[in-house]
């Protein structure tokens, strides 16, 4: 290539690196000016019907642009709003009354007993003098298939309940033992 063929081929590079960026100044303002329209006229051709559900989130929806009105009744939970209505906070409401004093130790207590096919059985697991029955159930019986039927307090209220009652039916193929619990607590 000749001398001259090269110095006008670099003019002409450095002609269109010059002029460069004005045009892809021109080219962003015309994608940005189409961009826009283009989203506008969409805007009028895209319906709910169209969108996959799930497929549109926060992101990209601009802010402000949904409105109550844009929202079906009822079609929001209140796990949708968590935090969102929480007002100022109201006044100091009136103390309380003072609480019991609860339980001192909790001792358990089990009874257990051979119950044959098909029969039910009831057992009262009884607490000590003092002590109130405040949990029980049927426990882990070996070898057998319980229906339970009742697990409840035992007695008249509060601290006259001084047992457990459970109630079930061997359902097992054999006899087998029943073991009823309960936790007993001193009253303080």
């Amino acid at each position: 290539m000749s001398r001259t063929k090269r110095t006008e081929r670099a003019a002409r590079v450095r002609s269109l690196v010059a002029s460069t960026p004005r045009a892809a100044l021109i080219a962003a303002v015309a994608g940005v000016a189409l961009g826009v329209a283009g989203g506008a006229h969409a805007a009028d051709l895209i319906t709910g019907k169209q969108i996959k559900d799930g497929s549109v989130t926060g992101r990209d929806v601009r802010d402000n642009t949904v409105a109550g009105f844009d929202v079906a009744d009822l079609s929001l939970g209140a796990d949708e709003f968590a935090g969102v209505l929480i007002g100022p906070p109201g006044p100091q409401g009136a103390a309380g009354r003072p609480g019991d004093d609860g339980l001192g130790e909790v001792f358990p207590q089990v009874a257990t007993e051979v119950v044959g096919i098909n029969a039910t059985k009831t057992l009262v697991v009884g607490c000590g003098p003092g002590q109130v029955a405040i949990a029980g159930g049927l426990g882990g019986n070996a070898g057998g298939a319980f229906n339970l039927m009742e697990s409840a307090p035992f007695g008249t209220a509060g601290e006259e309940r001084g047992a457990w009652v459970v109630r079930a039916q061997n359902a097992g193929l054999a006899s087998a033992p029943m073991t009823a619990w309960t936790l007993c607590g001193v009253m303080r």
